[in-house]
């Protein structure tokens, strides 16, 4: 952010509930736009984050800072797909999200964060 705001005049735009990033609008001479910082390491967002992050491989992650997952695969059992179970999972998902994940970066990046 400091090294930003040495190049641009940066006004915070106010976030909604849930928003991962903290966004600007950046100007300066001859650019405009909105810039967008993720900080989940130096600022953490973690109590009021409400993504998720689904794999290919049915694997739920309530956070890309936690390498701890729910398979909901489990929801497609004896060749059907069954709602409860499927909902059930995924409360699971949810109520495993912690107040403040890990500063560890290689959940993230394995996870494709």
């Amino acid at each position: 952010e400091a090294k930003l705001a040495e190049r641009f005049d940066l006004e915070p735009i106010p976030g909604e509930t849930g928003e991962t990033a903290r966004r600007f609008r950046a100007s300066s001479d001859s650019n405009r736009g909105i810039i967008g910082l993720i900080t989940p390491v130096t600022e953490p967002f973690c109590a009021g984050c409400r993504r998720m992050r689904l794999t290919a491989s049915g694997r739920l992650y309530p956070c890309l800072l936690d390498d701890r997952s729910t398979d909901i695969r489990a929801a497609w059992s004896g060749g059907g797909f069954c709602a409860q179970e499927a909902a059930r999972l995924i409360r699971t998902a949810v109520m495993g999200k912690q107040a403040r994940g890990s500063t560890q970066l290689s959940p993230m990046i394995m996870i494709g964060g």
